[in-house]
């Protein structure tokens, strides 16, 4: 969402289904491809073996301890490394070399060997093109073009990412890589004059960065003015106008 002069530009707002979900579930497949586990009894299998599916707190726990965010460089291999594994394509090219590594432990009596590919190869989920052609930084770029155009520099100019899977290393330098990347791209270089993009580094961690600014808005008094009462609600025939129509204007001046 983008804010200009304390305004809200609601035209501009753009959004796409892509988060750390995304990432869990490219962790999930590529541990039933390629991970193995060893049991108590020294024992190797797939974990494809394994009678129980990996918890979602397993695999958000494997995001945050074992995965990270790589180079774009590296990422254009793993990505056409990645695309023809799906498609089955006749002839798979070799990913770069792997980081090491990691072994996990796992309900106390397994240890689960994470393949340094996967590591690596889990955050691509957010930075792949989809079947629309977006992506986390498509959706960026577009919702600037979105908005006027004598706003579009300073909104470039003063970015601020929040959100816990914003927190994995290496995701900023990513996305400042790729918006510099694909504002080249003739699709954008003909709208877009400008190759800076700057973020904001917030006061606190950026997985409670949004409820920090929320509670610091929620205790000013523009709260007032931007909310009604009961007797205002049913009045309104239970509705709320959005608050920058000027049918808000008109309920919020009525006193209760």
């Amino acid at each position: 969402m983008h804010i200009y002069e304390g305004v809200c530009i609601l035209s501009a707002w753009q959004a796409i289904p892509l988060g750390g979900l995304a990432i869990h579930r490219r962790i999930e497949s590529e541990l039933t491809q390629l991970a193995t586990v060893r049991g108590s009894t020294d024992s190797e299998y797939p974990v494809s073996d394994l009678t129980d599916p990996i918890r979602e707190s397993v695999l958000e726990d494997i995001k945050v301890r074992t995965c990270f965010v790589t180079s774009h460089e590296r990422a254009q291999k793993l990505q056409v490394w990645g695309f023809a594994r799906a498609n089955n394509a006749n002839v798979i090219p070799d990913p770069p070399p792997p980081p090491p590594e990691v072994k996990y432990p796992l309900d106390g009596d397994k240890i689960l060997t994470i393949p340094g590919t996967l590591r690596e190869y889990a955050a691509e989920a957010l930075f792949e093109l989809d079947g629309d052609m977006k992506s986390i930084v498509t959706l960026l770029l577009d919702s600037i073009l979105k908005a006027p155009m004598d706003s579009r520099k300073v909104l470039a100019q003063n970015i601020v990412v929040m959100g816990g899977s914003s927190m994995m290393p290496g995701f900023k330098h990513r996305l400042q890589e790729e918006l510099k990347s694909l504002v080249k791209d003739p699709v954008y270089a003909r709208k877009m004059n400008m190759n800076t993009f700057k973020f904001h580094s917030p006061p606190c961690k950026e997985n409670y960065t949004a409820w920090l600014g929320a509670s610091i808005y929620g205790s000013t008094d523009a709260v007032s003015t931007h909310c009604i009462t009961k007797d205002q609600f049913i009045a309104n025939n239970r509705h709320i106008p959005d608050w920058s129509d000027q049918a808000w204007q008109a309920l919020s001046s009525k006193t209760p």
